[in-house]
C-alpha cells in the first residue's frame, strides 16, 4: 500500500477526514493539526447521525449528535 497523500509505502492507512484519500498515519497526524480538521470531524459526525436516524436508530443518532455538539462547543 502507498499513501495517497505523501506516496510513501505504508503498512497501515486510514481515510482522510478532509477527502477520500487513504493516508498513512504520519499524514493523519499532520491532518489533525490543520485548523479545519475539527470542522470536518463535526460534519462527519452529523452525517453519520443522519444515517443512523434514517435507519431507525434514533437513540444512537442522538448520542452521535450530542458528541458533535460537544466538539463544536470545544471548537469555539
Amino acid at each position: 500500500m502507498t499513501c495517497q497523500r505523501c506516496f510513501r509505502p505504508t503498512t497501515s492507512h486510514i481515510m482522510s477526514m478532509l477527502n477520500t484519500q487513504e493516508i498513512c498515519m504520519d499524514c493523519k497526524d499532520a491532518e489533525i493539526l490543520r485548523p479545519d480538521y475539527r470542522d470536518a470531524e463535526i460534519r462527519d459526525l452529523r452525517s453519520y447521525a443522519q444515517r443512523l436516524h434514517a435507519q431507525g436508530m434514533s437513540g444512537q443518532a442522538k448520542n452521535v449528535e450530542d458528541l458533535a455538539k460537544q466538539l463544536e462547543r470545544e471548537n469555539t
